[in-house]
Protein backbone atom coordinates (compact mmCIF):
# COMPACT_ATOMS: atom_id res chain seq x y z
CA UNK A 1 0.00 0.00 0.00
CA UNK A 2 1.32 3.56 -0.46
CA UNK A 3 -1.42 5.52 1.75
CA UNK A 4 -4.34 4.18 1.72
CA UNK A 5 -3.71 3.61 -2.31
CA UNK A 6 -3.50 -0.40 -2.82
CA UNK A 7 -1.59 -0.23 -5.69
CA UNK A 8 -0.61 -4.03 -5.66
CA UNK A 9 -4.14 -5.67 -5.71
CA UNK A 10 -4.20 -9.19 -5.58
CA UNK A 11 -7.02 -9.96 -8.30
CA UNK A 12 -6.80 -13.81 -7.94
CA UNK A 13 -7.15 -16.13 -4.51
CA UNK A 14 -7.08 -19.63 -3.71
CA UNK A 15 -9.70 -21.63 -2.58
CA UNK A 16 -8.39 -22.35 0.96
CA UNK A 17 -8.84 -18.36 1.47
CA UNK A 18 -11.87 -18.11 -0.30
CA UNK A 19 -14.69 -18.83 2.39
CA UNK A 20 -18.01 -17.03 1.96
CA UNK A 21 -18.79 -16.75 5.50
CA UNK A 22 -16.37 -13.93 5.86
CA UNK A 23 -16.54 -9.80 4.92
CA UNK A 24 -13.14 -10.18 3.03
CA UNK A 25 -14.66 -12.50 0.71
CA UNK A 26 -18.07 -10.71 0.49
CA UNK A 27 -15.79 -7.48 -0.77
CA UNK A 28 -13.34 -9.77 -3.01
CA UNK A 29 -16.92 -10.52 -4.64
CA UNK A 30 -18.08 -7.09 -5.00
CA UNK A 31 -14.97 -6.11 -6.62
CA UNK A 32 -14.85 -8.65 -9.40
CA UNK A 33 -18.16 -7.53 -9.62
CA UNK A 34 -17.07 -4.41 -10.44
CA UNK A 35 -14.06 -4.83 -12.58
CA UNK A 36 -16.59 -7.13 -14.87
CA UNK A 37 -18.65 -3.84 -15.24
CA UNK A 38 -15.93 -2.05 -16.42
CA UNK A 39 -14.34 -4.58 -19.04
CA UNK A 40 -17.65 -4.35 -20.10
CA UNK A 41 -17.86 -0.42 -20.50
CA UNK A 42 -14.10 -0.64 -22.20
CA UNK A 43 -15.36 -3.31 -24.38
CA UNK A 44 -18.53 -1.23 -25.63
CA UNK A 45 -18.65 0.96 -28.49
CA UNK A 46 -21.91 2.71 -27.20
CA UNK A 47 -21.19 2.87 -23.44
CA UNK A 48 -19.25 5.71 -22.62
CA UNK A 49 -17.21 5.76 -26.19
CA UNK A 50 -13.89 6.80 -26.92
CA UNK A 51 -13.37 6.82 -23.10
CA UNK A 52 -10.91 4.09 -21.08
CA UNK A 53 -12.07 3.63 -17.50
CA UNK A 54 -9.31 2.56 -15.05
CA UNK A 55 -9.46 1.52 -11.92
CA UNK A 56 -7.86 2.51 -8.56
CA UNK A 57 -8.79 0.51 -4.64
CA UNK A 58 -8.42 2.04 -2.08
CA UNK A 59 -8.50 0.92 1.75
CA UNK A 60 -10.70 2.55 4.41
CA UNK A 61 -8.79 -0.09 7.23
CA UNK A 62 -5.21 0.90 7.18
CA UNK A 63 -3.38 -2.01 6.84
CA UNK A 64 -5.55 -3.88 8.77
CA UNK A 65 -8.86 -6.32 7.70
CA UNK A 66 -12.38 -5.62 8.23
CA UNK A 67 -13.65 -5.78 11.45
CA UNK A 68 -17.46 -4.69 11.05
CA UNK A 69 -16.46 -1.53 13.34
CA UNK A 70 -16.35 2.36 11.85
CA UNK A 71 -12.26 2.48 10.75
CA UNK A 72 -12.09 6.16 12.73
CA UNK A 73 -8.94 7.85 11.14
CA UNK A 74 -8.00 5.44 8.22
CA UNK A 75 -11.57 6.53 6.63
CA UNK A 76 -10.48 10.03 6.81
CA UNK A 77 -7.23 9.52 5.68
CA UNK A 78 -8.47 7.85 2.62
CA UNK A 79 -11.01 9.93 1.38
CA UNK A 80 -9.10 13.27 1.60
CA UNK A 81 -6.00 11.72 -0.10
CA UNK A 82 -8.40 10.67 -3.17
CA UNK A 83 -9.74 14.06 -3.07
CA UNK A 84 -6.69 16.16 -2.76
CA UNK A 85 -3.76 13.52 -4.00
CA UNK A 86 -5.64 11.47 -6.11
CA UNK A 87 -7.52 13.78 -8.42
CA UNK A 88 -7.87 11.57 -11.70
CA UNK A 89 -10.68 10.00 -9.59
CA UNK A 90 -13.92 10.97 -10.84
CA UNK A 91 -16.02 8.35 -9.01
CA UNK A 92 -16.11 6.03 -6.50
CA UNK A 93 -18.03 2.61 -5.63
CA UNK A 94 -16.93 0.55 -2.25
CA UNK A 95 -18.39 -1.82 0.15
CA UNK A 96 -18.82 -0.06 3.20
CA UNK A 97 -21.08 -0.40 6.37
CA UNK A 98 -23.14 2.75 7.10
CA UNK A 99 -21.26 4.00 9.38
CA UNK A 100 -18.00 4.56 7.70
CA UNK A 101 -19.88 5.46 5.15
CA UNK A 102 -21.81 8.00 6.88
CA UNK A 103 -18.38 9.55 6.75
CA UNK A 104 -16.74 8.90 3.26
CA UNK A 105 -19.68 9.92 1.39
CA UNK A 106 -19.76 13.82 3.52
CA UNK A 107 -16.16 14.12 2.52
CA UNK A 108 -16.41 12.60 -1.47
CA UNK A 109 -19.00 15.63 -1.25
CA UNK A 110 -17.12 18.31 -0.56
CA UNK A 111 -14.90 17.38 -3.23
CA UNK A 112 -17.88 16.91 -5.59
CA UNK A 113 -16.55 13.05 -5.95
CA UNK A 114 -20.28 11.00 -6.52
CA UNK A 115 -19.79 7.72 -4.88
CA UNK A 116 -21.94 4.55 -5.31
CA UNK A 117 -22.50 2.72 -2.11
CA UNK A 118 -23.02 -1.31 -2.73
CA UNK A 119 -23.43 -1.98 0.83
CA UNK A 120 -24.56 1.23 2.75
CA UNK A 121 -28.26 0.72 3.34
CA UNK A 122 -28.79 3.28 6.20
CA UNK A 123 -32.08 5.58 5.60
CA UNK A 124 -29.49 8.17 7.35
CA UNK A 125 -27.41 8.23 3.88
CA UNK A 126 -30.55 9.52 2.22
CA UNK A 127 -30.38 12.88 3.55
CA UNK A 128 -29.21 15.03 0.07
CA UNK A 129 -27.95 17.97 2.02
CA UNK A 130 -25.44 16.31 3.31
CA UNK A 131 -24.39 13.52 1.03
CA UNK A 132 -25.16 15.29 -2.04
CA UNK A 133 -23.08 13.01 -3.95
CA UNK A 134 -24.26 9.79 -2.45
CA UNK A 135 -26.11 7.32 -4.51
CA UNK A 136 -26.65 3.11 -3.98
CA UNK A 137 -28.17 0.25 -5.50
CA UNK A 138 -29.66 -1.27 -2.42
CA UNK A 139 -32.90 -0.53 -0.66
CA UNK A 140 -32.64 2.42 2.02
CA UNK A 141 -35.70 5.23 2.92
CA UNK A 142 -39.18 4.00 2.93
CA UNK A 143 -38.67 0.01 3.90
CA UNK A 144 -41.14 0.67 6.90
CA UNK A 145 -43.57 1.39 4.26
CA UNK A 146 -43.84 -1.88 2.06
CA UNK A 147 -43.37 -3.86 5.77
CA UNK A 148 -46.07 -1.93 7.27
CA UNK A 149 -48.42 -2.47 4.09
CA UNK A 150 -47.74 -6.21 4.21
CA UNK A 151 -48.70 -6.09 8.07
CA UNK A 152 -51.66 -4.79 7.21
CA UNK A 153 -52.66 -7.14 4.73
CA UNK A 154 -52.58 -9.86 6.77
CA UNK A 155 -54.30 -7.99 9.40
CA UNK A 156 -51.30 -7.19 12.16
CA UNK A 157 -52.42 -4.83 14.60
CA UNK A 158 -49.60 -5.40 17.27
CA UNK A 159 -46.23 -5.35 16.74
CA UNK A 160 -43.02 -5.17 18.25
CA UNK A 161 -39.20 -3.89 16.66
CA UNK A 162 -36.32 -5.26 17.59
CA UNK A 163 -33.25 -3.00 17.25
CA UNK A 164 -29.37 -3.29 16.96
CA UNK A 165 -28.35 0.19 18.32
CA UNK A 166 -24.88 -0.29 17.28
CA UNK A 167 -25.38 -0.60 14.06
CA UNK A 168 -26.45 2.75 12.12
CA UNK A 169 -28.55 1.10 9.59
CA UNK A 170 -30.69 -0.79 11.97
CA UNK A 171 -31.46 2.13 13.92
CA UNK A 172 -32.15 4.27 11.33
CA UNK A 173 -34.58 1.19 9.93
CA UNK A 174 -35.85 0.59 13.36
CA UNK A 175 -37.10 3.95 13.44
CA UNK A 176 -38.26 4.18 9.24
CA UNK A 177 -40.11 1.18 10.02
CA UNK A 178 -41.72 2.92 13.32
CA UNK A 179 -43.09 5.60 11.68
CA UNK A 180 -44.72 4.01 8.65
CA UNK A 181 -46.36 1.48 11.44
CA UNK A 182 -47.77 4.62 13.04
CA UNK A 183 -48.99 5.90 9.77
CA UNK A 184 -50.76 2.84 9.05
CA UNK A 185 -52.18 2.60 12.70
CA UNK A 186 -50.56 -0.37 13.64
CA UNK A 187 -49.44 -0.65 17.31
CA UNK A 188 -45.90 -0.80 18.07
CA UNK A 189 -46.07 -2.35 21.73
CA UNK A 190 -41.75 -2.59 22.40
CA UNK A 191 -38.77 -1.29 20.57
CA UNK A 192 -36.03 -3.62 22.06
CA UNK A 193 -32.93 -2.30 21.74
CA UNK A 194 -29.98 -4.84 21.53
CA UNK A 195 -26.09 -4.53 20.56
CA UNK A 196 -23.82 -6.85 18.78
CA UNK A 197 -22.97 -9.48 19.59
CA UNK A 198 -25.89 -11.85 18.92
CA UNK A 199 -25.36 -13.92 22.11
CA UNK A 200 -28.13 -16.85 23.48
CA UNK A 201 -28.35 -14.07 26.21
CA UNK A 202 -29.48 -11.54 23.86
CA UNK A 203 -31.98 -14.17 22.30
CA UNK A 204 -33.58 -14.83 25.79
CA UNK A 205 -34.02 -11.59 26.70
CA UNK A 206 -35.78 -10.33 23.97
CA UNK A 207 -37.72 -13.71 24.34
CA UNK A 208 -38.57 -12.24 27.98
CA UNK A 209 -40.47 -9.49 26.80
CA UNK A 210 -42.80 -10.96 24.82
Amino acid sequence: MNGSWVYDYVTTVGPRTFNPNTQQTNIYVQDAAMAAAVDVINNSPDILPYTTVKIKRFSDCGSYAFTGYAPGYAMSVMATEIGEKHTDVIGVTGVESSITAKGTAEVFGNYQIPYCGAMSASPVLSDKEKYPYFFRVVASSGLGNHVSTLLKAWNVTRMAIVVQTDDLASSAFGTDVRKAMERQKIDVIDVINIKAPLTKDTVKFVLSRF
